[in-house]
């Protein structure tokens, strides 16, 4: 007799009381050995699949079996199902080592060779850690003792590339070697068409269809985008070869307002003109000056220069104080600036509260959801209640599919972060500095949020900070680039000018720097 699939889903149903949401009539089965990618829009029934696989919810119809017993009922499978999801709150983390938020451990050698290879030291202190540092030690507490089925909710999520790349191998290692099945929900693709075996595609809480990896001959990006996109919506890398010119232009060499006629630019120009802001303002040369910068154990002597319209990446691994200079920037983070190592607009950083008026920071993410009944429209500034929503919020309203009547505490995580950037963006301001802005959203709104922003430096001379890593889709967006470097505390590379920007080029370099990290 022919073994048992380690996870079938017969015909699944399940619904939220009185919130839209769930899944309908799934079935799924999944061989040892499956490595299955989960893709669908936000609130799509992802997290509410893996929920039901996990034993976290009970389904309403049909059957979940894991390992051959019911997955809601059996409690016993909490030792061999590991789920894997949403980032753990900070208390869960306050005066912690991470041998102690990884104790007691089953497999001490185990647990020992995990955090070697996520480059964790055992007895450092986590509420000291990057959210990225953090998230790694979430998942090697998933992986204490070796599991059956892995279950994981956007974990990559805060990871830069060399540490995602370690992640993704732990877990094939384990498919491969014991057996193991995964199913990874995950809205970033790089990297990840080799590892996976299979692609299930999900909408509207149902499963629209389900691929061997094999069986696709385009890039992983390029497939979920042709699922999920809008009619209206096409990759950034595409559009801006087709609409703008295989060249992307920065601020200093803008395309004319006649070349923009159509789609996104003809709303874009509508929109900007009832912005405030204008090109000319503002029009000192070096926006963001960065000089012989010193702070705590994360800079010495940092040095660089962001121009204004520019474009700029500011890339590292995890560690490297990315986060913490983009507070900087964003008067978020308190630090001695009487030597002016880091001034905006020619204004001292954190000192000069007037800056608060010309930078639009997207970084203060919700750790929690605001506390009761709260729609989207009541959260907008009070001229959008006095005087009606202007152009700039009805566009990025559009853009990133937002519905003004949702309740907060009732959409998924990626629309929570949509409606955050609509916030943060809403007022029109010279600088935009963005903390891994796009790591929860949709593939489609990731990439119209990219040519928002890219019109915004090059027709109104904006200037864009964004932190990520998430490299898909960012082929010609940036003008300029900056890594910085844990080991050294400063910088280790810069590129200027979108045909210098490798992705290759940038991600060999991440791996080396991690390569030549020591952890104690």
């Amino acid at each position: 007799m022919s073994e048992q699939p380690p996870v079938i889903l017969d015909h699944v149903d399940f619904r939220y009381v009185d919130t839209p949401g769930g899944v309908s009539d799934i079935h799924l089965t999944l061989q040892k050995g499956d490595r299955v990618l989960l893709i669908g829009h936000n609130g799509s029934g992802k997290s509410t699949l893996l929920s039901l696989v996990g034993g976290r919810r009970m389904a309403a119809k049909g059957t979940v079996t894991v390992l051959g017993s019911d997955a809601f009922q059996d409690t016993s499978l909490n030792a061999t199902v590991s789920l894997i999801g949403i980032p753990w709150p900070p208390e869960a983390y306050f005066a912690n080592t991470v041998d102690n938020v990884a104790a007691p451990a089953p497999f001490p050698e185990r647990k020992a060779d995990i955090a070697r290879r996520l480059h964790l030291p055992i007895k450092a202190h986590v509420d000291k850690m990057s959210s990225g540092e953090k998230r790694r030690v979430q998942i090697l507490h998933g992986m204490l003792r070796p599991a059956k089925v892995y279950l994981l909710d956007e974990c990559s999520t805060d990871i830069d590339v060399a540490e995602r790349a370690t992640v993704l191998q732990l877990i094939k290692d384990e498919c491969e070697s014991l057996g193991a099945c995964c199913i990874y929900a995950t809205h970033i693709l790089d990297g990840v068409k080799d590892w996976a075996t299979h692609v299930a595609l999900v909408a509207d809480g149902k499963l629209i269809s389900y691929h061997s990896t094999k069986d696709i001959d385009i890039s992983l990006d390029s497939f979920a985008h042709t699922f999920m996109a809008k009619k209206s919506c096409q990759p950034f890398e595409s559009y801006v070869t087709s609409a703008l010119g295989e060249a992307p232009a920065a601020a200093s060499t803008p395309p004319s307002a006649a070349t923009a006629v159509s789609g996104i630019e003809t709303a874009f120009l509508a929109a900007a003109e009832g912005c405030s802001y204008k090109t000319s303002e503002e029009a000192v040369p070096v926006v963001i000056s960065c000089k012989q910068l010193n702070y705590r154990q994360l800079f010495a002597n940092l040095t660089f220069s962001i121009q204004r319209g520019s474009r700029t990446l500011l890339l590292g691994c995890n560690g490297s104080g990315k986060s913490t200079l983009l507070n900087m920037m964003g008067g978020k983070q308190f630090f001695n600036n009487s030597s002016g190592a880091l001034t905006i607009f020619d204004k001292v950083a954190y000192d000069d509260m007037t800056l608060n008026g010309k930078i639009a920071y997207c970084g203060d993410w919700w750790v929690k959801t605001p506390g009761g009944e709260m729609h989207v429209h009541q959260m907008l500034p009070k001229a959008a209640t006095e005087t009606g929503i202007t152009k700039r919020g009805e566009l990025l309203i559009k853009l990133l599919d937002i519905d003004v009547n949702w309740d907060v505490r009732y959409i998924s995580a990626g629309e929570q972060k949509r409606v955050q950037l609509l916030l943060f963006m809403y007022e029109d301001k010279p600088l935009i500095i963005l903390d891994e802005a796009t790591a929860d959203l949709d593939v489609d709104q990731r990439h119209e949020l990219l040519k928002f922003l890219y019109l915004e430096s090059a027709l109104r001379g904006v200037t864009v900070v964004y932190t990520t890593h998430i490299f898909e889709g960012l082929r010609g967006w940036a003008t300029d680039c900056i890594i910085l470097d844990r080991t050294t505390k400063g910088v280790a590379k810069e590129l200027h000018g979108s045909e210098n920007i490798s992705f290759d080029l940038i991600t060999e370099t991440l791996v080396n720097l991690k390569a030549n990290e020591v952890f104690e």
